[in-house]
Formats: C-alpha cells, sequence, structure tokens
C-alpha cells in the first residue's frame, strides 16, 4: 500500500516539501498490508483497537479560531514591505501560541527558530513550510535530525500567492499544526534521552503520552507526517470560516487550494487507518504501527475539529459550509469521501447524489 509523504527536494537549499507525495518504501508497504490482513477488511477507521490512539479533543495549533477577518481587509489596502507583511501574517494567524514571536522575522543568513522570510529558486503555490532547525541552522523536514535545537516556520516571499492574504493566514496556521507537533516531538525526545532506559522511543510515547499526540509524535519521529491531515484541515476551515459567506459558485478562493489538499490527505488517512490486531504479525516495524495508529488518529480527529468549528461559526456558516460541499462534489482535484463528511457534520445528514 502506498500513502501520501515527502518527496525529496531536487533543489540543495530547500528541505523536504510538506505537500509533496511518493510512494512508500517496499518494507514498510509489506508491513501495512500484514496489518490489514491480520486485523481483517471490514476494519473500519473509526474503530479503535486496543493498542490504537483514544480519541482526544482537537487542539491542532492551541490558537483560537479567527473570527474577525478586518485586520486581513485592512492588510489588504496597505503597502508594506515582504516582511511587515510577514509579521502580519504571523500576527493575524497567532503564531505566538506555537512559541513563535510574530513581530520577530528573520529575513537575513540561515532561518532560524521561530517565524522566517525565505524565497524559493522556482516560484510556485506553496506559502510557508515548517522544520527543524538543527546545531548547524539547516533546516530541514522529515525525521527530527540528531542535533534539532528547535523549529522554524518559512514564510516564501517567492509564493505565487504570497501577497493573497486569506490564503496565507491560513497557510500559516496549517504550518503552525506542524510546528506544534514539532517542539512536542523535540521535547519527548529530550525526556526520553533523559531517562536513559531500555525503552525504545515508540515505547516510551506509548508510556507518556495518550491519544492522538502519542500516535503523531511517534509518527514524526520515524519521519512520517499523517499531521498533514490535520495540518490542512486548520488552513481549510480557518480560511473557509473568516471568509464573507457567499453562494457557491465557480471561480478561486484562498481556502479552495487548502481543501484540495485536505481532501488529499483525509483520504490517505482512509486508506492506512484502522485498528491493529490483537497479534501484531512477527516482524512489523515500530514506524509501520506508528503510521497506521496515527492514520486512524487524524481521520477521527479532523471529523471533530469540522464539527468545531461549526458549533463555533453559528448555523449561517454551517448551512454555507454544506451548501459549499455539495457544490464542489464530483469536481476535478477533490476527493469525494472528505467532502461527504463535512456536509454530514455540517447537517447531520448524509450528502445526496447530484441528479443525473
Amino acid at each position: 500500500m502506498s500513502r501520501a509523504t515527502r518527496r525529496r527536494s531536487t533543489r540543495d537549499d530547500e528541505p523536504e516539501r510538506e505537500d509533496a507525495s511518493i510512494t512508500e518504501p517496499e518494507g514498510r508497504a509489506v508491513d501495512v498490508l500484514r496489518l490489514q490482513r491480520a486485523a481483517g477488511n471490514q476494519a473500519v477507521a473509526a474503530a479503535l483497537a486496543t493498542r490504537a490512539p483514544e480519541r482526544l479533543a482537537r487542539n491542532a495549533t492551541g490558537a483560537p479560531p479567527i473570527k474577525d477577518r478586518a485586520p486581513i481587509d485592512d492588510l489588504a489596502k496597505k503597502k508594506v514591505t515582504a516582511v511587515e507583511r510577514v509579521r502580519e501574517y504571523a500576527r493575524i494567524a497567532g503564531t505566538q501560541a506555537v512559541g513563535m514571536n510574530p513581530a520577530v522575522v528573520n529575513d537575513k543568513g540561515p532561518h532560524k527558530e521561530g517565524v522566517n522570510l525565505g524565497t524559493l529558486k522556482q516560484a510556485d503555490e506553496v506559502g510557508a513550510q515548517a522544520g527543524f532547525i538543527d546545531a548547524n541552522d539547516t533546516f530541514s523536514g522529515g525525521e527530527p535530525p540528531a542535533t534539532a535545537k528547535g523549529v522554524a516556520i518559512v514564510v516564501y516571499s517567492s509564493s505565487t500567492r504570497f501577497e493573497d492574504e486569506d490564503f496565507m493566514v491560513a497557510a500559516i496556521r496549517h504550518e503552525m499544526v506542524h510546528a506544534r507537533l514539532m517542539k512536542l516531538t523535540l521535547k519527548h525526545l529530550a525526556a526520553w534521552k533523559q531517562a536513559g532506559g531500555r525503552l525504545s522511543f515508540a515505547q516510551y510515547v506509548d508510556q507518556h503520552v495518550k491519544g492522538t499526540e502519542g500516535a503523531l509524535i511517534k509518527d514524526r519521529y520515524f519521519g512520517g507526517h499523517m499531521d498533514e491531515t490535520l495540518a490542512y484541515a486548520e488552513g481549510f476551515l480557518t480560511a473557509f470560516f473568516y471568509s464573507p459567506i457567499e453562494k457557491p459558485q465557480a471561480g478561486d478562493r484562498g481556502w479552495i487550494a487548502h481543501l484540495k489538499g485536505f481532501t488529499e490527505a483525509f483520504q490517505t488517512a482512509r486508506l492506512n487507518s484502522g485498528p491493529l490486531p490483537k497479534k501484531l504479525p512477527p516482524g512489523v516495524q515500530e514506524s509501520t504501527i506508528a503510521m497506521k495508529q496515527s492514520a486512524t488518529a487524524v481521520e477521527a480527529d479532523a471529523e471533530k475539529l469540522v464539527k468545531e468549528f461549526c458549533d463555533g461559526g453559528g448555523a449561517a456558516r454551517r448551512e454555507n459550509l454544506a451548501a459549499w460541499m455539495q457544490f464542489l462534489y464530483k469536481s476535478e482535484g477533490m476527493y469525494d469521501a472528505a467532502l461527504k463528511m463535512i456536509y454530514r457534520v455540517a447537517t447531520g445528514k448524509a450528502m445526496p447524489e447530484p441528479k443525473r
């Protein structure tokens, strides 16, 4: 079985891309198939086995939803430098919730812990990235480097959407989900090393961190990023709920790109989720177990995240969200399972199939 994960960058000066996808290495794919056969084909994503993580309340970024879009509209009217723009994006997004001062933006030399302004050699839609900073001030994604000392968010002025305020604030909220998890991973790595026991890191996390966070910390430690599902959900929902309510219609919206990413990530989680068998087949790697646990956890947590935004947004926005999901259903680039889930959470009903 394959799943979306990061592609190794072909550019020497760039970290791995959080939004790219490749096929899972063959050995791990075999592990997942063995797990699924042992668990049975009728295992569903929401059913959690004894060794799978329990469901916890969402805390994707630690920051409250953005309900006042006035600062976004005000920024759109201003002529500001790139650094000032990033500073405003970070302030609106609330990066202080992940320990990053929005007033301090590094735009010189190597990337540093906190918020940074960067450029890519080739412009594309990617607005920002989160990554580890090691002892040599190298910025990287994937598994935490041995000398990791902190976490950074880099906002790219080379992005084709750098001056799209609606898109970029949501992009930073997306990266805040990754940054929070990366910091938690480093925190527990340090505690595990300090303990100096015989437990593997995965076993240590099982004993000390429960629920979704424990599964995601293990997955991130092994270089996975099932947290992409929650990151895209946070970005999409943030942007949708601070955008004006409007009748569904054709055209680009800042939140639609984030929604597309979420539907793909949610589909990936569904393909990899399900309960673990009570008796694991011999030789299954800890990384495979962590990936399957985290896939199961984020599928459930993404649904809860949608519900919390709907509950906080009020009836009019819930109804508008459902209308948009019905409008976008069967659209190119959208995975239907995610749209159906969002519609059901928003309305309490199954999405009707479009009339032929």
